[in-house]
């Protein structure tokens, strides 16, 4: 204990120049201490506790501050609690005040209420009851005598009678728009005789006679502008049946010609159209429904089948732009072949970018563009 004592007095001896000072440093605080416990009014057993004991009385002092500050904050909690419940009170209080205010008036208005029935039936209610339900009891049977002598459809005079009143007031208003009707006539009429009505009227029935005159002629016009119409589409119908099957076979030979394939037929419908192709008209396979190849082949026998129809009536030029670009090669010399038989009747002139595939055939003459 000696040598621990000597050893902390060594450490604070180090922070002090000489003894006197460090003396110096007790007595001021020990002085600082007196007046601290003078203060805090420290008592002789506060001030006989160790540190050790200071501190648990500190933590039992903190224990139960902190006890009453909850307890404090119950207490403020129930205060709130109180304070609200208190205005609900006064709220219902104030409701309730107002409630028996307005029962009081109303029992006030029963009271005069009933005063005055007391007034009007001064033998007594229940005396005027029974007159009532007698006076009642007489009208109801007075009703029903006469309901027995109304007619039977005494229900419906109601409902005829608006309707009445309804056709009165249409018929008013009617009457007097004729009325204004009649007044304005009355005042044309005066104007118009003023202005020489007569002549006018003249002048009306002549433009009314001669434009009967004139539909009369644009109606004769048009029935026979409508006759010449169908007159001119009966021609146009039958020639087109009498050159339609000639037609046909020669459409049907040409495209033969260029498929290799004599077993199909080519109708055509009156605007001279390609329908199809097949044995019969009602068994055709649709031109829509062709290959493309197919196609082609076909609008250009077509055009050749023309073009030797009208040849036999002069000299004729078939002028073909590309018409082959789906056409296999097989087909593609038949075609050759029938074109170079169409040459023998009228002049063929191909133009076309590849002229490869016409090779052999007529002359070949070479078109650039630039320099």
């Amino acid at each position: 204990g000696i040598k621990s004592a000597d050893s902390h007095l060594v450490e604070w001896l180090e922070e002090w120049d000489d003894l006197e000072a460090l003396v110096a440093e007790v007595d001021r605080t020990e002085a600082e201490t007196d007046q601290r416990r003078a203060r805090l009014k420290v008592s002789e057993t506060e001030g006989a506790l160790s540190g050790a004991e200071l501190k648990a009385e500190l933590t039992r002092l903190h224990a139960e501050v902190g006890a009453d500050e909850n307890a404090w904050g119950m207490l403020q909690q129930s205060i709130e609690t109180l304070g609200k419940q208190i205005e609900t009170l006064g709220a219902k209080r104030e409701e309730a005040l107002k409630s028996a205010g307005d029962a009081k008036n109303r029992s006030t208005s029963l009271e005069s209420q009933a005063a005055t029935v007391r007034a009007r039936y001064p033998h007594g209610i229940e005396k005027a009851e029974a007159s009532a339900q007698t006076a009642f009891v007489e009208a109801k049977a007075q009703l029903a005598v006469s309901r027995k002598k109304l007619p039977d459809d005494w229900e419906k005079l109601g409902a005829r009678h608006d309707r009445a009143l309804k056709s009165a007031a249409q018929t008013t208003r009617d009457h007097q728009e004729l009325e204004q009707k009649i007044r304005n006539l009355e005042t044309l009429l005066d104007h118009a005789g003023s202005q020489g009505l007569y002549s006018r009227e003249t002048r009306l029935v002549e433009a009314i006679a001669s434009a009967k005159e004139k539909s009369a002629r644009h109606l004769n016009h048009g029935l026979a502008a409508r006759f010449l119409v169908g007159l001119i589409d009966y021609r146009k119908r039958a020639a087109v049946r009498t050159v339609l099957k000639p037609l046909e076979d020669q459409l049907s030979a040409t495209f033969a010609e260029i498929t290799g394939d004599h077993r199909r037929h080519v109708f055509l419908d009156e605007n001279l159209q390609v329908a199809g192709i097949g044995r019969k008209r009602d068994e055709s396979i649709a031109f829509a429904q062709l290959s493309q190849g197919a196609r082609e082949q076909l609008l250009l026998a077509l055009r050749a089948a023309v073009a030797l129809e009208l040849a036999k009536n002069g000299p004729q030029i078939l002028i073909l732009d590309d018409v082959l670009v789906n056409t296999d090669a097989t087909r593609q010399e038949n075609v050759l072949d029938f074109i170079q038989n169409v040459a023998q009747h009228v002049q063929v002139l191909i133009v076309t970018c590849h002229a490869e595939r016409y090779r052999g055939i007529g002359k070949s003459i070479a078109i650039t563009h630039g320099p």
